[in-house]
């Protein structure tokens, strides 16, 4: 009986991660828009080229990360103490959906993806405020041509385990300018995240 009570409690679990649009049938209601909660924890961030003052091979920050989601369409925001460059915090909304909903013992595991117009848009105004505080880069606008992200995110208890790989293609530039940004910013770069969060009470502040 405590078996068949766990594998309910997950099926269940999975079905809210999944949402109303995903398992409704013809003319059931709108699916609503629901908290997956906040977590806060230590993040690493590996990038594949460094830009210095703004983007290190290499940091550790203490992030907080919230998701909502209605169906399978998922808001994520994060909120990253070093996101601007050391000591310039950032706080990122990214819509995307949830691709895939697996199981584990006690886990759910979700695929999610970022990308499209509205993600490049947000990405490069994320990148040209980072690079409007670096005095080698005044005057300069980056432009991408593509930005895409691929997250996948294990929920155990209170604990949330959060990997993600995100590619930024910089539109090429030609002339004297070009070289001058090429020197600033790689045409292509990798960013990987990856730490163990842990959920935070409702009533708590999330930036604290």
């Amino acid at each position: 009986m405590m078996k068949a009570n766990r594998t309910s409690a997950l099926v269940a679990l999975l079905l809210a991660f999944l949402g109303g649009a995903a398992v409704a049938g013809p003319g059931a209601r709108p699916a609503k828009t629901r908290a997956m909660g906040t977590y806060k924890g230590t993040v690493t961030v590996k990038s594949s080229a460094a830009i210095p003052g703004l983007v290190p091979r290499e940091r550790k920050s203490v992030m907080t990360l919230s998701m909502t989601r209605r169906g399978n369409q998922v808001e994520l925001e994060i909120h990253d103490p070093d996101g601007l460059g050391p000591g310039r915090p950032l706080t990122s909304k990214d819509k995307g959906r949830i691709c895939c909903v697996k199981r584990a013992p006690r886990t759910a595991i979700v695929d999610l993806e970022f990308d499209g117009p509205e993600f490049v848009d947000a990405v490069e105004e994320r990148v040209n405020a980072g690079m409007s505080h670096l005095a080698v880069a005044k005057g300069m606008k980056v432009e991408l041509s593509n930005a895409q992200s691929k997250a996948k995110v294990s929920l155990k208890g209170d604990q949330v385990t959060f990997h993600s790989t995100a590619i930024v293609v910089r539109k090429p530039v030609r002339g004297l300018r070009g070289r001058l940004l090429e020197a600033v910013t790689p045409n292509e770069m990798t960013l990987e995240f990856s730490g163990e969060l842990t959920r935070q009470p409702a009533n708590s502040a999330r930036h604290r």
